[in-house]
């Protein structure tokens, strides 16, 4: 049962919505928690997950997105004279994904583009699993960094080309 039920309706953020349960909601937060990484640390979001996976249209998704991505306005100051650095310009803005915010991704390797076989491509890969990986820039300012999860999918309605 999701925490943020109450009778018909969910909260999330400012927004009320009518909902029902669904146990195929259940079955996703089981499957997402079970491909969480299995120590300690993630226990909380695996409880959380359970109780507190919601699905939304693609409309309620996309407002959910603009009220809770973190917008950022940053500046470059020149050391030299204290005042804007006139070769990066004025005020820029960033956007972040929401702290926490679980991604998934699939990694396809098409064998004709390159020489390895599959197990040596997999083993690989394997020297990523658990491990942090900083993505793009601003790694000063702590954004970026992932905690990289792979699952194997054994290679079951795979076409070889």
């Amino acid at each position: 049962k999701n925490s943020n039920l109450t009778e018909n309706y969910v909260y999330i953020e400012d927004l009320q919505l009518k909902c029902s349960e669904d146990e195929n909601v259940n079955k996703i937060a089981e499957q997402i928690a079970e491909n969480l990484p299995k120590d300690d640390a993630y226990k909380e979001v695996k409880e959380k997950l359970k109780k507190d996976l919601v699905i939304v249209s693609d409309n309620v998704f996309r407002d959910l997105v603009s009220l809770t991505t973190e917008v950022v306005t940053r500046i470059k100051i020149d050391p030299l004279t204290g005042t804007v650095d006139k070769r990066v310009g004025g005020l820029w803005s960033e956007e972040y994904l929401p702290t926490d915010t679980i991604m998934y991704s699939l990694i396809l390797i098409p064998g004709r583009l390159n020489n390895l076989k599959p197990e040596e491509i997999t083993e690989k890969l394997k020297k990523y699993d658990g491990k942090i990986l900083q993505i793009g820039g601003d790694e000063t300012v702590g954004k970026g960094f992932a905690l990289i999860k792979l699952v194997e999918g054994g290679g079951k309605n795979v076409e070889k080309s």
